[in-house]
């Protein structure tokens, strides 16, 4: 009676045209969404962000350069 062991196998190799169409899939998909999102998301006025730093102006600052303006 001999003793098996469960050595586990080890993994194949991918097909090298497996990866490829993966690759192509993914930047597919990023610059579908992308361009999904550039034509869905409303214009961004660069003029209407609030101050980063209102020293001095009598106005209260708001937040940084990503905050919403008012």
């Amino acid at each position: 009676m001999t003793a098996q062991t469960n050595t586990p196998l080890p993994p194949e190799p991918v097909n090298r045209s497996t990866l490829t169409a993966l690759k192509v899939l993914f930047w597919v998909a990023l610059i579908g969404f992308l361009s999904w999102d550039w034509v869905v998301s409303p214009t961004i006025d660069l003029r209407n962000e609030p101050p980063v730093i209102a020293a001095g102006s009598g106005q209260a600052p708001t937040g940084g350069h990503c905050s919403m303006a008012k």
